[in-house]
């Protein structure tokens, strides 16, 4: 099985991407664009050539973040007005902020590049024959009735789910029971590994699977979390992205052309429930730009725009003067002190006015200061680089659905901070053993049939 990329082949992607990012210069609309939003797409478009020509595949930790932050720098950069309950937001970022988020993102980057390497496709072996089908199913449909279990038991306790709910911001948060609530987490493993699946051994053979993913997604937009439902698709998409050269190339010519434009529809179709969830819980009332669209206005909002200028505000003192105390690393430590019951210690107030968020960044500058921007970004990096790398040489399925989540999280950077979040260590264990629960039950019951057969 070759997985040789010809160079006309990577010439024909990067001029893809520049044909792209012409059009949206292009077509979007002038008067928004800015100096700073040019200075963006040229050097988010140099680090995303360098590492393509790299790596050759668009799953790779560089490019998630090359992608994540470009949208998030770039809607920033953009000429547009906030509300007059939320003006702190028009101050422009400071150069010193610029330079200090690109060095912040230039550590992970070079980090990541440093930890992946040998850079290697395992090719010895069919994907067919490294993932075993009874192993993907059972996993799928373990993971499905747990979450399944879990959440019927929620809708009987709250009466229905929040999405129908007259009082849905109240409802969504207390939805999700406080103990049982972490094996939710499972619907997430789903389509992860259901991707898996059809990759390995084909469509027509996880029809049952496809559906399981289907309803869990609906469960979770039920729920009206919109994040862990991003989670799910980010996920999924990594994991498609990273296997794709490893179908099998008659898949790849019966069904390629169906399943990727089967995957678009789902996209588009998750995009406009994604603004219905919005409108569901009155976002749409609340107006805080003056993008006329409310579909945009979701869009520029929770990409992140908002985000990079709460940091400036948050190191600079003023209207959040109070809250840039150093923590010490101990932030960064939050999932470990959470489980042990030091909680108030390493909490964050929240205490931002309009959108909640200062970017990853926020915690790390909280942690150890301007340091932090440098050495946690290249901690984190380093973490992920090796994860790929890892799974590149082994196409392992624990390694796979590790690394799934650390790309989820690193999608999260100009948002928000999921790496220390005691959710996604609850994630990475429950999907961890549900994958070695299921994997130990397959050898010791395959084991003993042979015995039993000798």
């Amino acid at each position: 099985m070759s997985l040789h990329i010809k160079d006309s082949n990577v010439a024909k992607h990067l001029l893809f991407v520049l044909s792209l990012l012409g059009l949206i210069l292009v077509f979007f609309p002038t008067e928004r664009l800015t100096v700073a939003s040019l200075c963006v797409c040229l050097v988010f478009l140099l680090l995303y050539g360098f590492s393509y020509l790299l790596t050759r595949d668009l799953s790779a930790p560089q490019i998630v973040l090359c992608v994540a932050w470009f949208m998030s720098l770039f809607l920033t950069s953009l000429d547009v007005k906030y509300a007059s309950h939320i003006s702190q937001f028009n101050e422009r970022l400071s150069f010193e902020l610029w330079a200090l988020l690109l060095m912040a993102i230039s550590s992970f980057y070079v980090a990541s590049l440093f930890a992946m390497y040998p850079l290697s496709r395992r090719t010895d072996v069919p994907l067919a024959e490294i993932h075993d089908c009874n192993t993907l199913d059972k996993i799928v449909s373990v993971s499905f009735l747990i979450a399944f279990s879990v959440y019927c038991y929620a809708v009987l306790k709250n009466g229905g789910v929040p999405a129908f709910s007259l009082k849905v911001n109240e409802d969504r948060s207390t939805f999700i029971p406080p103990s049982l609530g972490v094996f939710l987490v499972l619907f997430q493993l789903v389509p992860v590994i259901t991707i898996i699946k059809v990759i390995s051994h084909g469509a027509a053979a996880s029809k049952k699977q496809i559906c399981l993913s289907l309803v869990a997604l609906v469960c979770i937009l039920l729920t009206t979390q919109r994040v862990a439902a991003i989670e799910m698709i980010l996920m999924s998409i990594i994991t498609f992205v990273f296997l794709w050269p490893y179908a099998d190339q008659t898949f790849k010519e019966r069904a390629g052309r169906k399943l990727i434009v089967s995957l678009g529809i789902g996209f588009l179709a998750f995009v406009w429930v994604f603004v219905l969830i919005g409108q569901i819980r009155a976002l749409d009332f609340l107006k805080l730009t003056d993008i006329e669209n409310f579909a945009l206005e979701q869009f520029y909002i929770y990409f992140g725009a908002p985000a990079p200028r709460n940091l400036q505000m948050a190191m600079d003192g003023g209207i959040y003067a109070g809250i840039n105390e150093h923590k010490y690393g101990s932030l960064f430590f939050r999932p470990i002190l959470w489980f042990i019951g030091f909680r108030n210690e390493v909490s964050i107030d929240d205490t931002f006015r309009g959108p909640n968020n200062a970017t990853a960044f926020f915690n790390y500058y909280l942690d150890l200061g301007l340091f932090g921007l440098f050495l946690i970004p290249a901690l984190i990096g380093g973490v992920c680089g090796y994860i790929y790398g890892l799974y590149r040489r082994t196409l392992s399925l624990n390694v796979a659905v590790v690394y799934a989540v650390l790309a989820s999280c690193i999608y999260f950077l100009p948002l928000t901070e999921r790496f220390s979040e005691p959710s996604t260590l609850i994630k990475l264990v429950m999907f961890s053993l549900v994958i070695f629960v299921v994997q130990r039950t397959q050898i010791y019951f395959f084991s003993n049939k042979a015995t039993s057969e000798v």
